[in-house]
């Protein structure tokens, strides 16, 4: 079977690591899989970078008083005649496997592309992008059930703005594409069920496969002492790709662990692990020793971070994902997190793996940082546990699984 994958990025940022993991799995299966991506970094096997000329970042990024918005990327289809399609593939595709691909490709060009090869498309929602008329989550907003329009991230009172342009781009030139949409949560197919762009296309429920072979159990005073953390204090580990993201909810991680020494009883304060950019602000909010490890690329030092925790904290209030929770759970670390938190959803449960506190409330996620770190001590929760929960949904060969039976039936029924 032969499948090319589109991502904007190579295997780098969340959605970047996420394709670049189906493409792995799949080669790891014997399927003939391909990457094309914009920007490349590294040296991969089979993926390839388009050039230059196909990558135009700015083109899509929109822009206000004050700089531009980097939550929003407008599909310019009825400015933009651009054909990446005619760049040679490395194969004729049985299946066309797109990502996220704000600034790469544009509605028309996917139309391009379908028409050329005429094979299933399929789209995994990294975000919520393929939905809307342009940004990346619409905050609460539901222009997106609609044809968008007055985006309140535009700060656009104007019903015919950038984002409704971008809708009916993709209205335009998608209507006809046979798209199967992808979703890592239950969330995400929820969202595109409300859509109006693509509320009637099949809908598939794929988790995020991780590497269970890196993210998995290990004794938590051998990781401690590798990172050169305190042994003897109970670890929390906060963690996000940027923390001034106000979407990654990070403010009510502030307020729970400030409520949180009130819960605590006698002995010694747990300390606070972090990962990501920002994150150096919080010694000076947080009342408890803080250790940042900065921003990580690298799978296995990520894994000594959970590792080395006794609970991991996710606030997430809009997130097709995470990947960091059933990272977190692989590695036999606990989870709490908000229920608006795609993933977490799915896939924690109280007194097995963690704890879902209701969002966005400081003061019940503070009840389950309490909670979880009490069972950990106790030993109620278990690493195994935590690690059994979710590995037949989301280690690397269910993820490679799932795809393969997604091709397999729309090859059958093409």
């Amino acid at each position: 079977m032969r499948v090319v994958h589109f991502n904007t990025y190579g295997p780098f940022g969340g959605a970047g690591k996420a394709a670049h993991g189906i493409h792995s799995g799949l080669l790891a299966a014997g399927c003939d899989s391909w990457m094309i991506v914009a920007k490349k970094a590294g040296d991969h096997h089979r993926v390839i970078e388009a050039g230059n000329h196909h990558w135009d970042e700015s083109s899509t990024i929109a822009s206000r008083k004050g700089g531009p918005i980097s939550d929003f990327s407008a599909d310019l289809s009825w400015l933009s005649r651009r054909y990446p399609y005619e760049v040679d593939l490395p194969v004729v595709p049985d299946v066309i496997h797109m990502h996220w691909i704000a600034g790469f490709l544009f509605a028309y060009d996917i139309h391009q592309l379908w028409l050329r090869y005429r094979t299933p498309v399929v789209w995994t929602m990294h975000d919520m992008s393929p939905l809307t008329g342009g940004c990346h989550y619409s905050g609460g907003c539901d222009g997106f059930t609609r044809r968008c329009g007055r985006c309140p991230i535009l700060r656009s009172n104007y019903e015919g703005d950038t984002s409704r342009r971008s809708w009916i781009s993709k209205s335009r030139w998608l209507r006809d594409v046979p798209i199967t949409l992808v979703g890592a949560s239950h969330w995400s197919l929820q969202v595109a069920e409300r859509s109006s762009q693509f509320r009637d296309a099949p809908r598939v429920r794929i988790p995020s496969g991780i590497d269970d072979a890196v993210f998995r159990p290990r004794r938590r005073e051998g990781a401690r002492k590798l990172l050169r953390l305190p042994v003897d204090a109970q670890v929390i580990f906060i963690g996000a790709a940027n923390h001034r993201d106000t979407r990654k909810g990070m403010r009510y991680i502030v307020e729970a662990l400030g409520l949180l020494g009130a819960l605590l009883g006698p002995g010694p304060p747990p300390i606070v692990l972090t990962v990501g950019a920002g994150a150096g602000k919080y010694p000076e909010l947080l009342p408890f020793q803080c250790f940042n490890l900065g921003q990580i690329a690298d799978d296995r030092l990520m894994a000594l971070a959970y590792q080395a925790a006794d609970a991991f904290v996710c606030a997430s209030l809009e997130d097709a994902g995470p990947m960091m929770i059933p990272e977190s759970l692989l590695c036999g670390t606990p989870v709490v997190a908000f229920d608006s938190s795609g993933l977490g959803a799915d896939l924690v449960r109280k007194g097995v793996n963690g704890y879902l506190a209701k969002s966005p409330n400081a003061h019940d996620l503070a009840r389950g940082i309490h909670e979880v770190l009490s069972q950990a001590a106790a030993g109620t929760i278990t690493p195994q546990s935590c690690r059994d929960s979710v590995l037949s949904q989301c280690g690397a060969r269910a993820q490679t699984d799932g795809y393969l039976m997604l091709y397999d039936r729309l090859m059958s029924a093409r």
